[in-house]
This record gives C-alpha cells, sequence and structure tokens, in this order.
C-alpha cells in the first residue's frame, strides 16, 4: 500500500505538471509502462463519456492492471464516473467486485469465465483460434455456453457472438423481430438458442419448431428441448439412435445430453435415460425417486439426489463409475468426457471414474467453491472470491493461457 500511495502521488505531479511543462507523448507513455495507449485512445474513441485519458492511466497504473480497455468497460458498462476522486478507495473497490468471474463453462479442451462486467476470458485450446476474443470492445455479456471448439456469448441486449474458429458471428437479437435470445446452449459443433417467447432457433438453421419451449440442451450430434408441460422434444441425429425410447409423458423439468444419449428429470424426482446403447450408456440407470439434478458425461451419467448423495450409471469400460463418493453432502454435479465431480456442502470438492490421462490430478483440496464444469479430461472451479482453480490433463493444453496460478 505504501508502494501505491507513493507512486500515485509521483503519477499526481506528472498530471498537474502536464499543461504547465508541456510534457510530451512519448514522455508520458514512458511513466506508464502497464498501459497501451494506441489501445486506449481506440477504446477512448468509442465511448461517448468525457473520460480523460491520463486520468485513467492514473488510475489503471494504481491498480496495476496492464489491460486500460479492460477498465474503461468496467466503467462505461457499470456507469461509474472517472474524476478527480479516481483514487478513492469505495471506487476501486467497486471496479474490483466488477472484475470477479461469475460463471465458468469447458469446451472439449477450452475454458470460458465471464465476469460480473460483461467481460470474457477465454484459455487453453490446441487451437488458439478458439480463443481469439474481442469481449473487449463489446463486453455486456450475461450467459456462456462451449462446444467442442466454439464458445457462444449472450448479450444482455437478446443477442450473440459465436467465436467458431477464427471467425466471428454475432447475431442481433432481432432473428424474430423484436424477440430477444435468453437461453443459449452448446454440444459437439452444435449450437441451440430459445427466445423470450419460447421459440428455438439453431445456429446455422433457418428452420425452426413452431412450439414453444421453456429449456434446451444439446448433444454431439442432437438437440433436446422441454415444452412448456414437461414434455421431451428430440431435434436431429436420427441415425445415431438419439430417438430411441425418449420418454412420452410429460412432467419433467431438466434435460441433460452427451454424444448419443439423453437424460431427463421428473418432477416427481425419478430419471428417464434415452438413446444409445451402444456403449451401455443406459446400463443400470437410477429406479429410485428423489433425485434433483442431472449430468452427462460421454457415456455415463450423473445425478444428485435430494439427500445429497451421488449415482453414476452408463458405461464403464473407461472406469467411468470408479470411487463414486458415498457421502452425502453434496449440492452440484458436472460430468467430463470419462470422468465426474461433485460439489460439497462447504464448497469442497471430490472427482471420481477415469483417470488415464490425469483427469483426476490435482484435484483442490480447500473449501470455498460455488460451482464446477468439466472439459474432456479437465475441469474448472469458482470460488466464492471470485478466483478460479483448474486441475487434470493438460495433454491437449487445457491449461494454456490459464489466467491464475495453477
Amino acid at each position: 500500500m505504501d508502494k501505491l500511495i507513493k507512486d500515485s502521488r509521483i503519477i499526481q505531479g506528472l498530471f498537474e505538471n502536464y499543461n504547465e511543462e508541456n510534457l510530451s507523448y512519448e514522455y508520458i507513455i514512458k511513466q506508464f509502462p502497464n498501459v497501451d495507449f494506441d489501445l486506449l485512445i481506440t477504446y477512448y474513441d468509442r465511448l461517448s463519456e468525457d473520460i480523460d485519458l491520463l486520468k485513467l492511466a492514473e488510475y489503471m497504473n494504481y491498480l496495476d492492471c496492464g489491460e486500460l480497455a479492460d477498465v474503461l468497460f468496467k466503467i462505461k458498462n457499470s456507469g461509474l464516473i472517472l474524476n478527480e476522486n479516481s483514487l478513492n478507495k469505495d471506487l476501486i473497490r467497486e471496479i474490483k467486485e466488477l472484475d470477479k468471474i461469475i460463471k465458468i463453462a469447458c469446451g472439449m479442451y477450452h475454458s470460458v469465465a465471464l465476469k460480473k462486467d460483461g467481460t470474457y476470458l477465454i484459455w487453453g485450446g490446441i487451437n488458439s483460434n478458439q480463443r481469439k476474443s474481442e469481449s473487449l470492445m463489446i463486453g455486456g455479456y450475461i450467459d456462456i455456453a462451449c462446444g467442442d471448439f466454439h464458445t457462444v456469448l449472450l448479450h444482455k441486449d437478446g443477442g450473440i457472438t459465436s467465436i467458431v474458429e477464427e471467425y466471428h458471428y454475432a447475431i442481433g437479437g432481432d432473428i424474430y423481430g423484436e424477440r430477444k435470445l435468453v437461453t443459449i446452449a452448446c454440444g459437439g459443433s452444435n449450437t441451440i438458442m430459445l427466445d423470450d417467447i419460447g421459440r428455438i432457433n439453431f445456429l446455422g438453421i433457418k428452420k425452426y419448431p413452431n412450439d414453444r419451449y421453456i429449456a434446451i440442451a444439446s448433444g454431439k450430434n442432437h438437440y433436446v428441448a422441454l415444452k412448456n408441460d414437461g414434455r421431451v422434444a428430440v431435434f436431429g441425429g436420427e441415425i445415431f439412435n438419439n430417438y430411441k425410447d425418449i420418454p412420452t409423458n410429460d412432467g419433467y423439468i431438466k434435460i441433460a445430453c452427451s454424444d448419443f444419449h439423453s437424460v431427463a428429470l421428473h418432477k416427481e424426482g425419478y430419471i428417464k435415460t434415452w438413446g444409445n446403447t451402444n456403449m451401455n450408456q443406459r446400463d443400470n440407470s437410477p429406479d429410485s425417486v428423489g433425485f434433483i439434478d442431472i449430468a452427462c458425461g460421454e457415456n455415463q451419467s450423473v445425478a444428485l439426489h435430494k439427500d445429497g448423495y451421488v449415482v453414476t450409471w452408463g458405461s464403464k469400460g473407461k472406469n467411468q463409475r470408479d470411487d463414486e463418493p458415498l457421502e452425502r453432502n453434496f449440492i452440484a454435479i458436472a460430468c467430463g468426457s470419462k470422468h465426474s465431480i461433485a460439489l460439497r456442502e462447504d464448497g469442497s470438492i471430490v472427482a471420481w471414474g477415469g483417470n488415464s490421462l490425469n483427469q483426476r490430478k490435482d484435484c483442490p483440496t480447500k473449501n470455498g467453491f460455488v460451482a464446477i464444469a468439466c472439459g474432456e479430461f479437465h475441469s474448472v472451479a469458482l470460488h466464492r472470491d471470485g478466483s478460479l482453480a483448474m486441475w487434470g490433463g493438460n495433454y491437449f493444453d487445457e491449461r494454456k493461457d490459464f489466467p491464475y496460478e495453477i
């Protein structure tokens, strides 16, 4: 803190003498090594607010942040005002709060985190194009979803941005005229979206069902949706038996998809599994009631019971069901390709199942986590303080450019 106070006084002195001594632009740049002024000016030109660039530089150096544009958007999106009181502790606290991560998602080898200010982070992946991002130029995102190699971001205005390899698709929220998109889901190379009156759109496909839906999920080759009365609808993937034994009754409240099988949770607490059986995906599906959550791996599934225990079923050819925990204090579940994880009441995490590619290696031992997500062979957890933990395989650069120390 003493260093920050000293640095802020030095910076303040520069500002006070800037006009009087006609300090050059080059001189100012040298005094702020963390600041990319060219980038700053680019973003500054996009704003209608009258923000003093030098004041912003002062503020950024005080926070020791190298991404000026990032904080510039935090200020704009939050309505905060940057003025002569820019070093106020309350303002600093608010900015740091906006920097916190609030949601996580995983693709096959990459991961995404959504910040409270509506910007996002992408890391990992064998192809750097999976991580190409123009988020700082846009901001305002409220939800994220990942397919195997692509990411979709839902904007507060009801449109989406889809990052597919090196391409960015920005789709407005007016696909249905005045309607806005409110829910997104991805699986494989697929994306399914739900608008604010319950209509479905498939990214890249013009035709869409006329019925109204309340929930969506995507597998690798098929989509699943819930109608208002809780009946299940399936689209695509006929040749992979994704329609085999679809439940026909109503009352389902949650759905999940994997590559070639799907799972639905009924309001009475029982579970229905359907689809392909070539890898024993439906073996030992639970026949009891009281379940409150479901998740799908590649060929295995997991359910969380209201009493806090978990049940794993499906294939066990790759050890997917090995070391299933027997405790009764879990509150959330997630599945990778062949491993699964669960979050305890105290915020600690347990991993089980396949470990051939170190999926369970370095699983965090501390508590305080509030959300979990799985990729193919890696996992990510969000801590209550807004930080992240990551563990598991790194054979496909899953941890490349991870924004936090592992």
